[in-house]
């Protein structure tokens, strides 16, 4: 989750990290569901770690996944940023 808990971002084994923030319409005195307001698209694998670096809303997303990859990504637009990293896999462990 961002700092202030503005948004949550997940990743999975379909490769996507979504976005999720709260979803509207819930009544008075019962906490609010979430809704998912956008999928992030670049990993061919699960995402198996993410983590936030900076101040919200600003700041990096990062990403790493099962395709020996890690990525940065910018949380306002989730905009791929123009960085990744490859490493050698599972084969070396």
């Amino acid at each position: 989750m961002l700092p202030g808990g503005a948004s949550l971002f997940t990743g999975s084994r379909d490769s996507l990290i979504k976005r999720w923030g709260a979803a509207g319409g819930a009544p008075d005195g019962v906490a609010p569901g979430f809704e998912c307001q956008a999928s992030l698209e670049g990993h061919c694998g699960w995402v198996t770690a993410l983590a936030h670096m900076g101040a919200a809303p600003h700041g990096l997303l990062i990403s790493a996944s099962y395709d020996t990859t890690i990525k940065l990504w910018d949380p306002s637009s989730q905009a791929r940023r123009d960085r990744s990293w490859a490493g050698q896999g599972m084969q070396g462990m």
